[in-house]
């Protein structure tokens, strides 16, 4: 019993619950510095992670990234860090709405249990994750790849223009045969019809053209 007041009177543990309390009144920026300086009070406290990642994983839904840094990395580092900790945090995480905003990243479906390295998870982690090519310049990722169950996918293409950027969408279906991906486009795409590829076991989905990962672009200009 003198543990647990003792642990519940840290100033993590005080900390977190003032964060908590401006978390529950949609104070979401005084709760983000109350859940900073708990981390920084216990590296150990995993409940503080957890709150700090769910927080910022909520105001990147807002669209608030760059204003807060509400980046995927410093979210999914933090909440790894707290089911590293607090294996209870597993679970709790699959069914909290604040990480919406991270769900479709391969770091997440690891964190959820998924990996690309087994067969019977291709398809899950396909199609829970949104693929892109690197960002090339300000003008962040040049191509996006999402998947639906159904076997359809959305191809975003972006086109550089004298008038700037222009997004061109190309559907399609794709079938999966073990790690391998076929994709059969509606339209060509750079003179194809269809792509085959795969996904390997570090988690990326490559083509003969495409490296794509789950690397997103913030903050672009």
């Amino acid at each position: 019993m003198l543990l647990a007041l003792l642990l519940a009177a840290s100033p993590a543990a005080k900390l977190n619950t003032e964060g908590f309390r401006l978390y529950q009144q949609q104070h979401y920026a005084e709760a983000l510095s109350k859940f900073v300086a708990a981390v920084r009070a216990d590296e150990s406290h995993a409940l503080s992670h957890y709150n700090l990642a769910a927080t910022l994983g909520l105001l990147r839904g807002q669209g608030k990234i760059c204003e807060y840094d509400a980046y995927q990395s410093t979210i999914l580092e933090h909440l790894e860090t707290a089911v590293r900790l607090d294996e209870r945090r597993r679970a709790r995480m699959k069914v909290d709405k604040d990480f919406d905003s991270v769900r479709d990243t391969l770091r997440y479906q690891l964190l959820a249990g998924l990996s690309p390295a087994r067969e019977k998870d291709v398809v899950p982690i396909v199609v829970a994750v949104t693929w892109t090519l690197p960002a090339v310049g300000a003008y962040g990722n040049p191509l996006t790849l999402d998947f639906s169950v159904g076997g359809t996918f959305a191809l975003k293409l972006m086109q550089l223009t004298d008038d700037g950027p222009r997004i061109e969408v190309v559907k399609g279906r794709w079938t999966a045969k073990g790690f391998q991906l076929t994709l059969d486009f509606e339209q060509a795409v750079e003179g194809q019809r269809r792509a085959v590829g795969q996904l390997t076991p570090e988690g990326h989905l490559v083509f003969e053209k495409w490296d794509l990962s789950d690397s997103r672009s913030d903050c672009d200009a």
